[in-house]
């Protein structure tokens, strides 16, 4: 899933994927506006099936932030 969402992330903003540490910002260090952070959304939602609700979005901000969310939402949906 990590590598998923990473490879997700890289192509939104336009980085290697390969580049993004679990620990980096997504906009602070890498640069993502708030277009690429609604977009991110939107295909998380897609591809895992779940909905992120807007308490949830101050957690999509770094790689292991985001992956541990939708790890949850994923756990908590059954899938």
């Amino acid at each position: 899933m990590q590598d998923e969402i990473r490879g997700l992330m890289g192509e939104i903003i336009e980085v290697d994927p390969a580049a993004i540490g679990p620990d980096d910002h997504l906009v602070r260090d890498l640069g993502a506006d708030s277009m690429a952070a609604l977009e991110l959304l939107a295909k998380l939602e897609q591809r895992y099936g779940i909905v992120i609700e807007p308490e949830n979005l101050p957690e999509l901000v770094t790689l292991g932030s985001t992956v541990a969310l939708v790890r949850r939402l994923t756990e908590d949906s059954g899938g």
